[in-house]
């Protein structure tokens, strides 16, 4: 009988389409809660040999401590020889803009350029090298951390200030592009491979395209209406793509590009380990992705 697959959550609604393909594809799983600290009568023996590790970095915000816990409890679990699907340097790439950027950088990709600072007094100096940049959070999510200033020499809102360096006291200045069709670019990676991408109408006061909940509606507007999905055809890009899936150890997840106004290039800004499929995905694409999910998981199970 094969072992149930660990499902290591922080939010069970969103893991609810998947363990509804699981089920469907007879594939034996345990939903491990999270948070729980790793050091506390911890007995790797406990937990199944394959965990996929579905932790979301917003978890994180807005307390360091919970940033460590995360990573320490993925180190325990792969001390213990457990095979874990989005492995702490994942988790870790997930969770730090700074590190991003070099990981972008080791792919050989275009990034917008970005300083970090691990003081809110290094503000001001970004401010001089980058002049038309964004204030974000290292860790992020949501769009969680992010300031834009609507004209030159404004100053950053206390609020947002200090919400940017909230999670793990760093954030980053980083060089703001306007997307060319004024539109992002999300695209779902499976085992290393496009799954499909979203194609993503920006909106200039908000930052955050997770597409989970894109059905709602922002003011008058249906953010999900706008939304179109494709399977990025374009070879060069999905060599791209797999590229920066391997230098992150990212197996399943969500890569964020954009192509600057006047530019042909594709400028990569955003790893996202715990992605959220589009809810209406298996009607735009003909197929539904938590199935194409659950068998992958199934087939890594098989191989362990």
């Amino acid at each position: 009988m094969q072992e149930p697959i660990g499902l290591l959550i922080d939010n069970i609604n969103w893991i609810q389409p998947l363990v509804r393909a699981m089920e469907k594809a007879g594939v034996p799983y345990r939903l491990i809660p999270y948070p729980q600290s790793p050091f506390t009568d911890f007995d790797g023996r406990a937990y199944p040999d394959m965990i996929f590790n579905r932790v979301a970095i917003r978890t994180a915000m807005g307390s360091p401590g919970l940033v460590t816990l995360v990573r320490d409890l993925l180190s325990a679990l792969q001390l213990h020889d457990k095979h874990i699907i989005n492995n702490r340097h994942c988790h870790h790439v997930g969770s730090s803009k700074a590190l991003q950027t070099l990981v972008f950088e080791r792919a050989g990709v275009m990034s917008p350029r970005t300083l970090v600072l691990h003081d809110k007094d290094m503000l001001t100096a970004a401010r001089e090298q980058i002049p038309d940049g964004l204030l974000k959070s290292n860790v992020g999510g949501f769009g969680a951390g992010v300031w834009a200033p609507e004209y030159p020499g404004q100053d950053a809102p206390p609020a947002m200030l200090a919400d940017a360096f909230s999670a793990d006291g760093m954030a980053v200045w980083q060089q703001r592009h306007i997307p060319r069709d004024g539109v992002i670019y999300r695209v779902e990676m499976l085992g290393g491979k496009v799954l499909y991408r979203a194609r993503v109408p920006v909106q200039s006061d908000k930052f955050d395209y997770c597409l989970g909940d894109a059905d709602r509606s922002i003011g008058t507007e249906s953010l999900g209406g706008a939304v179109t999905l494709d399977q990025a055809p374009d070879i060069m890009l999905r060599a791209d793509l797999a590229r920066i899936c391997r230098v992150a150890d990212m197996e399943v997840g969500s890569v964020e590009y954009l192509i600057p106004q006047g530019e042909t290039t594709a400028y990569f800004f955003d790893i996202n380990p715990v992605s959220t499929y589009h809810p209406n995905a298996a009607a735009l694409l003909g197929f539904n992705p938590f199935d194409k999910l659950a068998a992958w998981l199934k087939a890594q199970a098989r191989r362990s």
